[in-house]
């Protein structure tokens, strides 16, 4: 497993006033970088933003489209309107190209799971650990790196740092965040439905759970998290607890300022979910979150890209045989590889699994079809959770999103 080099592209000096946040890891990436984003401009930042969705220059769109590589982050680091870039940065660009700058004064890794094995030479999870670290490495010594204390894998790759860490754990006991704080490191932790922060001795309860836009009052346990990683990256620049609240105050899942991230919407009484969801822990947090969500019926429409290894697509099928009531299998426009049909009937296969009964699976390869099969079918109070393959709004004729 190689990686390259991204300095030798450097064209152009990025500002040293220029504040870098980077953002890595398996899932929540995209809702981090996003809610960073958004708490820096509250606190008067001007941002620069690369995401899956597009590259955001204070708040503007400049280009729509997958920009978590280096070349999207060089566009950003060297745009002279900004004062501050946070820079979702995936794996591929890590590998292929290395990172676009040198040092961040902050890196943010929200977990470490199974995905992308068996694709650029990653072939364990060890060896994505690796590659992610890369982006908690390129921090200033004096700077900070976020993890999550609740994630193993995560938490393995710590001796790999040398600037400051912050520890963020649903569990406020969690040894590796209370050994941080005990060494004069910053604590991020729920209590009493609550976010903590603590460093030293010195404790701020910061905001209520249900209180963080987010986390629709507390049922996406998921954004939990993502919260904490981005409240974490936030103190770690040194704003200001109470801009802090307020930009998790102001942040919601809807498809102006999380597109495609659990986004709600309603048609006819069906509560309808969007989420760009493309692995087995995006899953599992989805189906979680739905379980607080009173409903009949849940009737999924799923899929997987296709350059994911059979045995990871059969798991995604898997999960969905165990927590759905009716299944709709669509297939991604982009194959990666793969023929058609084929990752439809791997899904299948992983469905079948858990003695779904196949009366209740229709294959249906185009996206939009799947969607309207499954409106045409769903009753009032059943939940359609649709799991899109591009991160961007859905158009869904006649459904009003609400926060």
């Amino acid at each position: 497993m190689k990686i390259m080099n991204f300095k030798d592209k450097l064209f152009e000096e990025i500002p040293r006033n220029m504040k870098v946040v980077a953002i890595t890891g398996t899932n929540g990436k995209t809702t981090t970088t996003r809610l960073i984003a958004h708490i820096l401009e509250v606190s008067g930042y001007m941002v620069g933003m690369t995401s899956t969705g597009g590259i955001y220059i204070n708040g503007k769109c400049i280009y729509k489209g997958d920009t978590t590589g280096p070349k999207s982050a060089l566009d950003v680091l060297t745009n002279k309107d900004i004062n501050a870039a946070v820079l979702e940065t995936a794996r591929g660009g890590i590998i292929r190209d290395g990172l676009a700058y040198d040092f961040a004064d902050v890196a943010v890794i929200t977990n470490i799971t199974e995905d992308h094995l068996g694709i650029d030479g990653v072939q364990t999870l060890e060896d994505l650990a690796k590659v992610k670290a890369l982006v908690g490495e390129a921090v200033k010594t004096e700077g900070y790196v976020v993890i999550n204390g609740d994630d193993n894998i995560s938490v393995s790759i710590l001796d790999r740092f040398n600037s400051n860490l912050i520890i963020f754990s649903m569990d406020k006991n969690n040894e590796i965040l209370q050994s941080n704080i005990k060494n004069g490191g910053y604590g991020i932790y729920i209590d009493e439905d609550n976010i903590i922060v603590k460093k030293g001795t010195n404790s701020k309860k910061l905001i209520g759970v249900n209180s963080i836009g987010i986390t629709m009052k507390g049922a996406l346990k998921f954004n939990i998290e993502n919260a904490m990683a981005a409240c974490g990256a936030a103190i770690g620049l040194g704003i200001n607890y109470d801009i802090i609240k307020q930009g998790l105050m102001s942040f919601f899942c809807n498809e102006n300022q999380n597109p495609g991230r659990f986004n709600q919407y309603f048609v006819n009484d069906i509560m309808v979910i969007l989420d760009y969801g493309h692995n087995l822990g995006s899953y599992k947090s989805v189906f979680n979150a739905l379980k607080n969500i009173e409903h009949n019926k849940l009737i999924g429409v799923i899929g997987s890209p296709g350059d994911r290894l059979d045995g990871l697509i059969m798991q995604v099928g898997k999960c969905a045989g165990e927590n759905l009531d009716y299944i709709f299998i669509k297939e991604n426009e982009d194959k990666r590889g793969r023929v058609k049909g084929e990752v439809m009937d791997i899904l299948e296969k992983g469905v079948l699994k858990t003695n779904f009964h196949s009366e209740n699976i229709k294959k249906i390869s185009e996206e939009i079809e799947a969607f309207r099969a499954a409106l045409d079918f769903a009753q009032p109070r059943d939940i359609i959770v649709i799991f899109i393959e591009n991160p961007k709004p859905f158009k869904i004729g006649r459904a009003s999103c609400r926060e």
